[in-house]
């Protein structure tokens, strides 16, 4: 008899070892979207945790938890068991953080067939997407099936351990670059940068107008009076039919009548098109940026009905 109760003993502090262990605070949490494209993590819960606690943390509501769940009002969370907590978009920090910070947690996702940056990162997170690609280091910024990618951090310290050193996402400031102009992206402010596409559309600025007029396309103003936007984003056209070599775009956001400098990293092309309207609702998909005549996607050597480009345009 008193065999089998110290080995009762020592099986209850195996199985206590256990759950302790499993409620030791994770390196990180793995993030997922649900059937309607909203994002939630596996968080495994901590000694103590509430869940007024997650509610707080990850920017949802008790009723949403709940459901998610299937707990009841006031029901005690258990150390050691993983629940799906649903997050709000804006309590992720996207800032790009440097090093480790005690309590805040790294968010990963894990990428699926079929699907794009824009849609994971600027649809579901509200993230801008050059955060994602310089957060991640993406060779020629492509997603691979299966890649774990780094979408954000989590903050889950007490107010007492944030005390004067919370961290927030804040917007960056406005930089003036070496020619004292300002250049807004998505609206934010940030120094602007040479690269290819830059260098492709200030050769393209030389051309002269008479060469735009052929082409039906209207010249831009002067850029030194001008705020420009910068972006990337998916292109569509119709594949298949170039029978119009008009060059001109439909976009959301770009001042209808000017024109929207486009360019295809992957080939290197570019081109000038004149926005003639906006992208009509229920018509293409809502991943879609800009969708290009004929004449457009062909002079950026397009070969599939959706590929990824680079944006310059005046709002």
């Amino acid at each position: 008899m008193k065999l089998v109760s110290k080995l009762s003993n020592q099986l209850v502090w195996l199985f206590i070892g256990v759950v302790a262990l499993g409620a030791q605070r994770p390196a990180y949490l793995k993030l997922d979207f649900d059937k309607n494209q909203k994002p939630f993590v596996y968080y495994p819960i901590q000694k103590g945790d509430t869940q007024e606690d997650l509610c707080k943390y990850f920017g949802c509501t008790l009723p949403e938890l709940r459901l998610k769940n299937h707990l009841s009002s006031g029901q005690t969370l258990v150390a050691g068991h993983t629940l799906q907590v649903p997050v709000n978009p804006d309590q992720i920090i996207k800032k790009n953080l440097k090093g480790k910070y005690d309590g805040i947690l790294p968010l990963y996702y894990t990428i699926k067939k079929g699907e794009t940056a824009y849609r994971i990162v600027k649809v579901n997170l509200k993230d801008d997407i050059n955060n994602f690609y310089e957060r991640n280091k993406l060779e020629n910024n492509q997603l691979k099936l299966g890649a774990e990618v780094l979408v954000g951090w989590i903050d889950l310290r007490s107010a007492k351990e944030k005390g004067n050193k919370q961290l927030v996402n804040t917007p960056l400031k406005e930089k003036e670059n070496s020619t004292g102009k300002v250049v807004a992206v998505k609206n934010k402010t940030r120094k602007e940068e040479a690269t290819i596409f830059k260098k492709v559309v200030s050769e393209k600025n030389s051309d002269s107008k008479s060469e735009e007029a052929d082409q039906g396309v209207v010249s831009a103003p002067a850029e030194t009076a001008e705020v420009w936007v910068n972006d990337k984003g998916v292109a569509y056209w119709q594949h298949g039919h170039r029978a119009n070599t008009n060059k001109y775009v439909l976009h959301n956001t770009a001042a209808i009548n000017s024109v929207i400098e486009l360019y295809n990293p992957m080939l290197k092309r570019s081109v000038r098109a004149k926005v003639i309207g906006r992208i009509p609702d229920e018509t293409y998909r809502n991943d879609i940026d800009v969708v290009l005549s004929e004449g457009a996607a062909e002079s950026l050597g397009a070969l599939d009905s959706r590929f990824q480009v680079e944006m310059r345009y005046k709002k």
